[in-house]
């Protein structure tokens, strides 16, 4: 049995979770990602030691990913599932899970896999349009 560990980080594009990414629909097959930045330092250290890569974006710091061939359910910290619709980037959250290895052809590494997402501060989904609504002055 693999070891389970728990990370804090953010979340960011959580429409993958739910749906296709479009570089996900023609793949034979498809997967939903959960985007998982700001990782902690502690969390970080807990990756590498798994042997997952985890990866640095200036913006957003040191983050990884997760790929299933199911949608991701989140929840909240009362275990009731959290709608992806309305989870905002930068939502934070646990990430329980572990490590699994792979091989497909002549690659071979180590990935994360996300057994449980708990959101525990939600930052509320607002799209484009409601942001750039003009709002008269009087």
């Amino acid at each position: 049995m693999a070891k389970t560990f728990k990370l804090n980080a953010e979340l960011f594009w959580t429409r993958d979770m739910i749906e296709y990414g479009m570089f996900q629909k023609d793949q034979p097959k498809p997967k939903y990602v959960a985007n998982f930045y700001n990782l902690d330092d502690g969390s970080v250290d807990t990756l590498k030691e798994a042997g997952i890569k985890v990866l640095f974006n200036e913006d957003k710091g040191h983050y990884v990913s997760a790929k299933s061939t199911r949608a991701f359910a989140p929840v909240d910290k009362a275990g009731k599932k959290v709608d992806v619709e309305t989870i905002g980037n930068g939502s934070k959250c646990v990430v329980v899970g572990e490590a699994y290895a792979w091989e497909f052809g002549k690659k071979k590494g180590v990935s994360l896999s996300a057994q449980k997402i708990v959101v525990t501060d939600l930052v509320e989904y607002t799209s484009k349009e409601e942001e750039d609504e003009f709002d008269p002055v009087l």
